[in-house]
């Protein structure tokens, strides 16, 4: 999974570049002209299942802050001023976690509203938030429901004269 990822940041890092290398050896552009085969192969199906400008829309690896709150989105697509955050998975299957608070969600719900809260937080609109799951060859395209994350509190720590702490 973690070449595929870095060669699918490495892809829309250096497009115009790629490009430019292709047209002047007049050849097809591929992104297996690039890196090695076998994965320039999974960074060419995935980009065939998108519509041919998210190279030019997507920001990749992306990382992101708000407060005490960090991370890093893979692929952040801009679609005219709202946002589709991507998070690339290399799994067999999808798992489900059932959560007090939240119910029955995939492992990856939180994770995502978390990055949606980043982004709004920055005041950036987003509008979807998918998982893009290769597995048994091919890519698949899953939505991620949007929740409301609940903070748990900080214990409060007090101390003493003693110079010993504990929570409240």
């Amino acid at each position: 999974g973690t070449l595929i990822h870095k060669g699918l940041e490495a892809y829309f890092n250096n497009y115009d570049l790629m490009r430019k290398i292709d047209q002047n050896k007049g050849r097809t552009h591929v992104a297996s002209n690039f890196m090695p085969v076998a994965i320039g192969k999974i960074v060419d199906s995935y980009l065939a299942e998108h519509d041919t400008d998210l190279v030019k829309r997507a920001k990749p690896e992306l990382f992101v802050r708000a407060g005490n709150k960090c991370g890093f989105i893979d692929l952040l697509e801009d679609k005219n001023g709202t946002y589709t955050i991507h998070d690339y998975k290399f799994i067999k299957e999808l798992k489900t976690i059932k959560y007090k608070v939240y119910g029955t969600l995939n492992n990856y719900t939180l994770q995502q509203n978390f990055y949606r809260e980043i982004l709004e937080a920055n005041n950036l609109k987003v509008n979807k938030m998918v998982l893009d799951v290769y597995a048994g060859g091919e890519w698949k395209e899953v939505s991620v429901e949007n929740v409301t994350l609940i903070e748990k509190e900080e214990p409060k720590v007090i101390g003493d004269d003693s110079g010993e702490w504990g929570e409240v």
